[in-house]
């Protein structure tokens, strides 16, 4: 069963898009397991409020997850800790072909894994990470494990501490094999 949607919400079972979606804060989270979000090209805008802290999308806790064919953007600069896909203790899941863009100040993450989010596939993906000053990261990896990330390309750009990956803390067995890393950033640490 297929939802077909024109707006941002809670998401209880797969859904296409049928328009251009826009948030003031976290536009889809993902309430089910099981769930194919499947953008058909179309993009997903959040946090249009500046507030920071939020995601374009969130799956917190979830099993089989897909999301695909979307473009994912944070259009205000303001605001820190913004996340293009955030996936905490999400597990089997794929990411593919998708376009994700972060904006803000700092810690901007095109897409987090955190608190055992494994085994989950993450490929032919486009990700930009801006931010006006520093630890803006691609990929950030935090306590998960088994993971591939295979055929992404990834630009980040900010003052300074800018990874394409950063894998911090019980990270194990993560395969990342043909990806391309471009990072830049006024300052150092760039990587």
């Amino acid at each position: 069963i297929f939802n077909v949607t024109d707006g941002c919400g809670t998401l209880n079972i797969s859904t296409t898009l049928t328009t251009n979606v826009s948030s003031t804060g976290t536009c889809f989270i993902i309430n089910t397991n099981n769930i194919i979000l499947d953008c058909a090209g179309l993009t997903i805008e959040y946090d249009s409020a500046g507030t920071g802290g939020v995601a374009g999308i969130d799956a917190n806790n979830r099993n089989n997850v897909t999301i695909k064919n979307c473009i994912i953007r944070d259009i205000n600069e303001t605001g820190a800790s913004g996340y293009g896909i955030n996936f905490a203790t999400t597990t089997n899941s794929f990411v593919i072909n998708n376009t994700i863009s972060t904006n803000g100040t700092s810690s901007n993450h095109g897409i987090i894994f955190q608190t055992s989010a494994n085994n989950n596939t993450i490929t032919n993906n486009t990700i930009n990470t801006k931010g006006t000053t520093s630890d803006n990261y691609g990929v950030y990896i935090q306590t998960s494990s088994f993971n591939t990330f295979t055929g992404n390309t990834i630009n980040t750009n900010g003052t300074s501490g800018n990874f394409g990956f950063y894998i911090i803390t019980s990270d194990n067995n993560n395969t990342i094999t043909n990806n391309t890393i471009n990072t830049k950033g006024t300052t150092s640490d760039n990587i």
